[in-house]
């Protein structure tokens, strides 16, 4: 609750990336059972990560994975260490262990496929993670990727049945500001581009609709 109160009053990005970093570090140092400090580890990897600051980057995800096994969080920790032994130190024997333990425990999560296709795997060898393909079987929406992000995030969804969809971006005030998916559409999974380069830094929700279906989650823009 403090974040969102100290987020909808900042007037410039160094204020809220100021105020971003205090908060995640009070969190952070609480104990390692309270229910948001692995959110609060994993937003400073990704802070990290785009800050080009690949030492801390590597030490909070390492920790997410010694610490909080069999989460949202391990996963898109696991990714970024792979991403980032493979494409920044080029060096797969690093990687691919974290590959086999993502496979292993999250088989059917996008990243896991993104994961494998970094790697250059054929998915024709991953049995386990094709399920793109299938009809899914049930209403899904996903958290944004990455999370913070400058500028550009994806937004996946997946939907059961055909019908109308809508995708909204709001701010924190809960003012509409971008509209992503606003038709009909075949069941299926489906990928969504959010652009925020004319936006400011902050907090946004992205909202789905679709038949009885409504959802929304937070991202971070952090330019």
């Amino acid at each position: 609750m403090a974040f969102y109160q100290f987020a909808s009053n900042v007037i410039n990005r160094d204020s809220l990336n100021t105020g971003l970093n205090t908060v995640l570090t009070n969190i952070y140092n609480r104990v390692k059972s309270d229910s948001l400090r692995p959110f609060a580890v994993s937003l400073l990897a990704r802070k990290n990560a785009l800050s080009k600051n690949f030492d801390k980057m590597l030490f909070y995800n390492t920790e997410i994975i010694e610490n909080y096994p069999s989460s949202v969080n391990e996963l898109t920790a696991l990714y970024d260490l792979i991403t980032y032994y493979a494409d920044i130190e080029n060096d797969l024997t690093k990687a691919q262990p974290l590959f086999t333990r993502m496979l292993n425990t999250y088989p059917e999560e996008d990243l896991t496929k993104f994961a494998a296709i970094n790697l250059g795997y054929n998915f024709e060898n991953l049995k386990k993670i094709t399920s793109s393909e299938q009809i899914p079987e049930e209403y899904y929406l996903s958290n944004a990727f990455p999370n913070p992000f400058n500028p550009v995030t994806q937004i996946k969804f997946s939907i059961p049945k055909d019908g109308f969809v809508t995708l909204k971006v709001f701010d924190i005030l809960g003012r509409e500001v971008a509209t992503l998916i606003n038709e009909d559409k075949s069941a299926g999974a489906y990928t969504a581009n959010f652009d925020a380069s004319g936006f400011a830094s902050g907090i946004y929700f992205y909202s789905i609709s679709s038949g009885s279906f409504h959802q929304t989650k937070k991202m971070i823009l952090a330019k």
